[in-house]
């Protein structure tokens, strides 16, 4: 039987001796910093996985130092032969430590964790630590936090606190002492919600931490968002002897992220709100119009009057018939807006499509000088694009009125079409008045016409072009505009996926050939519950995880058979990007974000911006299966 070795003694004269686990350059820093906290230690400094273990195997240590952040050997692989070998206290320091690292560093058995660059608390946890005799169980050091304060709070097997960190004081308002004899229940306030959360924190077992979110109370009657993480330490018969409890205040993120949950859900009110107005009003003026148009053309043709009163009556059939236009383009925005727009599929011909545009365009150009050219690619044919005609006609054509209102004298419009492996193409250029960069980014916003200067030379609502791009993403497609500037032309590209059929996305979205099964990490579960109700129906299934823990364990240790993981950022125990960069070599992943500006996202195949229409998550999770599977060769 293989006897397993004695811890080597600690060192018991008068000059307490430090071993020092660093890389080489900044071991001098570190080693520093150690004999600055304990003035007359004798302080050893090793770089590397071989020298640690030949200084271990020596002994006579009264205290280790462990670099966290070192790869060979790694921090929590070091603490844990440091604390095998010797009955010495570990100390763990790395560089802007996050929560994780911090429990490793427990786990393993350090007695405290501090930030590098932080090292204030470390001569007082040093200090009392060789003073205990080695006791790992002192946490009197405040870990040097590089934004948020955490403290740790130590339980015995009755969850009645025998010990806490001097950040104990700044996040919950009480002192290591203090907090002596207090239970765990005297941390949180009264409720329902707190019965589940004290009931997951009492689950944490020896070999798993527990991570956890919710609201505690200070000693001054405050309460603060803590993110919790709660680990249990057994004895060499495996009973649980203490647990530590590391809590971080959140309560400013929480708020945050609650005050831009509000912001966004109050945006989309407003926006239901006034599309609900604006189609209302475009109604009602409608009803209002319609007969005076009606009737200025009536009198037109059949009223005996004099040729004066004739040409009256034409301003007034003119004027009404662009007041109905406009109302048509309010009451077509608000239809779109709200996901309403009926389309009517068919297999189409774009490039006869366009043909036809452009000859009842042609009269217009004409009466503006404007040379309007067409170029129909040869690779379009009839059938390979299914759309509603009548729509896409009329994005087309709006979009070379717009060229055409927009170009002075002897200019040139040309309009292309084109056709790639993926889908068809629409290009619309003009060498005219250009757009601004400045305003470019908001050109497909609705009412947004390039500015006053522009309104007033030109009139209308500024619809036409929001109605147009409402129309494409419905299509699935996209409408790109760019401009070199003022006086520079213009181009505006439509963009149309081939050969796939899709009806409203108010309705339920026509299911693809594939059933996927989908993991939704997001840890608010009236969302997690929209989603699992939008994807089933497509006919897909869907597993929901609160945490980054709970992925993990789902992915790796559950051994789920996931297609694709769609994940928020902004979760309770960490962050969604090093998920999804962490796991993306498991399966594909896409981001679903409040953030509206593109995030540098290592490992994702997209991001879609919060609320996602149901089309639009579909599409991107369809895609980056296909792709995630055409690189491994499923395909």
């Amino acid at each position: 039987m293989n006897i397993p070795p004695a811890p080597a003694s600690v060192r018991s004269d008068a000059a307490p001796a430090v071993l020092v686990l660093d890389s080489a350059e900044p071991a001098a820093e570190l080693t520093s910093a150690v004999r600055d906290a304990l003035p007359g230690a004798a302080v050893t400094a090793v770089g590397d996985g071989p020298a640690f273990q030949a200084a271990l195997a020596k002994g006579g240590w009264s205290m280790v130092v462990v670099s966290f952040d070192l790869a060979d050997p790694p921090g929590p692989v070091a603490v844990r032969d440091a604390r095998d070998q010797l009955a010495a206290p570990v100390l763990a320091v790395g560089a802007a430590p996050r929560a994780e690292e911090v429990v490793a560093a427990l786990r393993a058995g350090a007695a405290d964790f501090f930030d590098r660059s932080r090292m204030e608390g470390f001569r007082t946890a040093a200090t009392r630590l060789l003073e205990s005799g080695g006791d790992a169980g002192s946490l009197a050091g405040e870990p040097g936090w590089p934004v948020e304060p955490c403290a740790i709070v130590v339980f015995d097997e009755h969850w009645v606190v025998t010990d806490g960190s001097q950040g104990a004081a700044q996040v919950l308002g009480l002192g290591g002492p203090d907090a002596v004899g207090q239970p765990l229940e005297a941390f949180f306030p009264d409720g329902p919600e707190t019965l589940e959360l004290l009931a997951r924190l009492r689950t944490a077992g020896a070999s798993e931490p527990v991570h956890a979110s919710g609201w505690m109370l200070r000693r001054d009657g405050l309460q603060l968002w803590a993110e919790m993480t709660c680990l249990a330490d057994a004895g060499a018969d495996g009973q649980v002897r203490r647990y530590r409890l590391a809590v971080r205040d959140a309560t400013l993120q929480y708020r945050a992220s609650r005050s831009l949950r509000f912001q966004a859900d109050a945006a989309a009110a407003a926006t239901a709100s006034r599309n609900q107005f604006l189609g209302s009003i475009a109604h009602e003026l409608r009803a209002s119009l319609d007969p005076i148009a009606t009737s200025a053309i009536l009198l037109e043709r059949q009223a005996a009057e004099p040729a004066r009163h004739a040409q009256l009556l034409a301003i007034i059939r003119r004027n009404a018939a662009a007041a109905l236009r406009m109302l048509e383009d309010l009451q077509m925005f608000s239809t779109a807006s709200a996901h309403k727009l009926s389309l009517r599929l068919a297999p189409v011909d774009l490039g006869r499509l366009v043909t036809e545009c452009t000859y009842a365009l042609q009269e217009q150009a004409i009466a503006a000088r404007v040379d309007l050219r067409v170029e129909v690619s040869a690779m379009q044919s009839g059938g390979v694009l299914r759309c509603d005609p009548l729509r896409i006609q009329q994005v087309v054509t709006n979009l070379l009125a717009n060229a055409i209102k927009f170009t002075p004298p002897r200019g040139t419009v040309w309009v292309r079409t084109g056709c790639t492996e993926d889908g068809c193409h629409v290009e619309v250029a003009d060498t005219g008045v250009g757009i601004d960069p400045a305003v470019l980014p908001f050109i497909f916003e609705p009412f947004e016409q390039g500015g006053a200067e522009v309104t007033s030379r030109y009139g209308g609502f500024g619809l036409g072009l929001a109605v147009c791009a409402a129309i494409a993403r419905q299509h699935g497609g996209r409408i790109i505009a760019s401009s070199a500037g003022p006086g520079q032309g213009a181009s505006f590209r439509l963009d149309l996926p081939k050969e796939e059929a899709r009806a409203l996305p108010a309705q339920p979205a026509p299911r693809e050939p594939a059933v996927l099964h989908v993991l939704y990490v997001e840890d608010n579960p009236d969302a997690a519950d929209a989603m699992r109700y939008a994807l089933a129906t497509l006919g897909w299934t869907m597993t929901h995880a609160a945490t980054c823990a709970q992925a993990r364990q789902l992915v790796r240790e559950a051994g789920e058979p996931f297609d694709v993981m769609l994940a928020d950022l902004g979760l309770p125990d960490g962050s969604g990007l090093e998920l999804g960069s962490e796991l993306c070599r498991h399966l594909p992943v896409v981001a679903l974000t409040a953030y509206g500006a593109p995030l540098a996202m290592e490992g994702f195949a997209s991001q879609l911006i919060k609320p996602a229409e149901i089309s639009e998550v579909q599409r991107a999770l369809m895609k980056a299966v296909t792709a995630h599977r055409s690189e491994v060769g499923l395909f």
